[in-house]
């Protein structure tokens, strides 16, 4: 528990959010580990950093569509995280988008149902929600340890406010928010929330920044999780991004964790000032690769053997070491362009995939073919003449 007497207090949290646990690209269980090992670099940072909470801003799972082994790996880390820390270091969540929704069916499920309300039961999280039905006085009840509900939760002189995801809702219900979060309350106020600001993602829907300005006048860090893309705004909006790359496209994009530090100035004044600092997690290498064809070729062999002349110069120093573990091996990415092959519609991608991973130390392939300009192209969301040309 944090002092309240009148000496300077700082109070440490990690932010982060769409860590997507269970995501398993492209068919690789190698690639499924690098999300588990997102959620075990969040919880060793927070054990390094002494911080006296965390914030998972949604979309903590991909689906409910998870392996039993997968999940019984997360329930096992954030097991072993409560018996290191004695469970001193409180673990606070909210549903996001991702985390209700079945999407091997496409079907929305009951409310109330999620793999982060089974984690609440066994005590491993903190889930926040509201009514958001309810009157702004009701809106946000304190979190009950025993019925495992509420909308907010203080620990020392901070309080964390949180709902689910609200869809389409979300505009309407903001203003009911900023009237049920009390004002001049002498507590440095946190709102963790799962959507997007819109002009922050380039044709992506979001939130217009001015229906969101008027929360600013009772939060004073709005904690955000929903797009992939890190960003700040306005010295009080803070959206980390993703904790991996969950598709190609965001291969590039700068996502990690926020490291959050408030100071609290005079006891009388309640005055807080905070600093956050930017974290990049270990994620795997992904490389991308434009290949040129300079000549039109005849057959399918000759294409691979371009190919693959192409690769050995570029992973030469790789291939020589045998033994370079998985977690060293990259994501590749190939865009193939030039010269259109005679026969690219009946080009078997597979069975290229097949060769390039038996060849060479990367993890997981894919190749674009990208001979001629479409309408809608990779270069809508990834600038591919900045890539590696091989």
């Amino acid at each position: 528990m944090l002092k309240s007497d009148s000496e300077n207090q700082k109070v440490r949290f990690i932010h982060a959010s769409d860590i997507h646990l269970g995501t398993g690209q492209y068919q690789s269980p190698e690639r499924a580990d690098d999300f588990l090992n997102v959620l075990k670099g969040i919880i060793d940072l927070a054990i390094t950093k002494k911080v006296n909470f965390i914030l998972l801003g949604g979309d903590v799972f991909s689906s409910l569509d998870i392996l039993p082994e997968q999940l019984g790996r997360i329930v096992k880390i954030l097991k072993d995280f409560r018996e290191k820390t004695q469970n001193s270091i409180k673990i606070i969540a909210i549903e996001g988008n991702h985390d209700i929704k079945k999407y091997s069916r496409g079907a929305r499920i009951k409310r109330r149902q999620s793999w982060l309300r089974f984690l609440q039961d066994l005590d491993l999280l903190i889930l926040l929600d509201i009514n958001p039905d309810a009157p702004p006085e009701k809106l946000f009840q304190t979190y009950d340890y025993k019925t495992k509900k509420g909308g907010k939760i203080r620990i020392g002189n901070v309080i964390v406010y949180g709902t689910s995801y609200l869809g389409r809702r979300t505009e309407e219900i903001l203003p009911k928010i900023r009237s049920g979060i009390a004002k001049n309350d002498g507590c440095f106020h946190i709102l963790l929330q799962h959507f997007g600001i819109k002009g922050q993602m380039k044709n992506v829907p979001g939130i217009l920044p001015y229906k969101v300005q008027p929360l600013n006048d009772r939060i004073n860090y709005l904690a955000l999780g929903h797009y992939h893309l890190q960003f700040k705004l306005g010295g009080w909006i803070f959206n980390p991004g993703s904790g991996e790359a969950v598709s190609s496209i965001e291969s590039n994009y700068k996502r990690g964790i926020f490291l959050v530090e408030i100071n609290t100035e005079t006891e009388k004044k309640k005055k807080f000032s905070f600093n956050v600092k930017n974290i990049t997690l270990k994620n795997r290498e992904h490389l991308w690769f434009t290949i040129y064809f300079p000549q039109i070729f005849q057959g399918e062999q000759d294409v691979i053997s371009f190919i693959t002349e192409k690769l050995k110069k570029k992973f030469s120093e790789e291939i020589e070491e045998r033994n370079l573990p998985h977690s060293k091996k990259p994501v590749l990415y190939l865009v193939l362009r030039g010269n259109k092959p005679l026969f690219s519609s009946n080009l078997d991608l597979r069975n290229l995939q097949d060769r390039i991973l038996e060849q060479f130390p990367v993890i997981s392939t894919r190749i674009y073919e990208k001979y001629v300009e479409n309408i809608r192209t990779l270069e809508t969301f990834i600038p591919i003449n900045n890539f590696a040309k091989i």
